[in-house]
């Protein structure tokens, strides 16, 4: 996580695996937008998605072809390869 906040590649709005942010966090935060446009007498459209088993339809080969891109490599890489192996 270090890598991925030091090059800016997580933003400031992914609540998931981040210290101080959560589902309370994200959602929170959530609220707080939709009620002041609400409060503006304007409209907010909410598409609820699910990403049950997200990583079963994920291409496995090309997730590990972005993270070599993005720097991380070496044990974390073999770790997470490791991890969606037989997934």
């Amino acid at each position: 996580m270090n890598h991925l906040e030091e090059h800016g590649l997580v933003k400031d709005n992914q609540h998931g695996f981040r210290k101080g942010s959560s589902c309370l966090s994200n959602l929170l935060q959530f609220l707080d937008r939709v009620t002041r446009i609400i409060d503006e007498s304007d409209c907010a459209d909410i598409v609820y998605l699910d990403f049950a088993k997200a990583f079963d339809k994920v291409p496995h080969k090309r997730l590990l072809e972005k993270l070599n891109k993005h720097g991380i490599g070496g044990k974390v890489r073999t770790w997470i390869k490791a991890w969606l192996s037989d997934r």
